[in-house]
């Protein structure tokens, strides 16, 4: 598991987005972290994700981890794609999931079920 690791429970902080994903993410079975921080060794240093699904629970996984966001309108494009590169030089695969289709819990799942079976952790 990368850097400090906190399993940050549901609360008041989360976004009615990421309580979607959360409830997709728990219906499909998937174990996942919340409030973890990854080590990025460029500024501001360290990343905190909204979701982390670790290699070490998927052990097909051909990436280090997993990182799911919940994109919103308040997002940089420019800094997310800047940190995604990153992430991705460091060895994650990142999935960003737009406001708009964070609809339902039905349908995040639609939308991850493809991907999580070409990622080998559904079959």
């Amino acid at each position: 598991m990368p850097g400090h690791y906190i399993n940050k429970p549901i609360g008041k902080m989360d976004t009615m987005n990421e309580l979607i994903i959360f409830y997709a993410l728990k219906k499909m079975g998937i174990k996942h972290y919340r409030g973890i921080e990854i080590e990025t060794k460029t500024k501001p240093g360290f990343y905190y994700p909204d979701f982390f699904i670790d290699r070490l629970d998927y052990k097909n996984l051909k990436y280090k981890g997993i990182i799911i966001e919940a994109d919103s309108p308040l997002h940089s494009p420019k800094k997310d794609e800047i940190r995604d590169e990153i992430l991705e030089k460091l060895g994650y695969k990142v999935i960003r999931l737009k406001d708009n289709e964070i609809k339902s819990v039905k349908n995040v799942i639609e939308i991850l079920t493809p991907i999580f079976k070409e990622l080998g952790i559904l079959k």
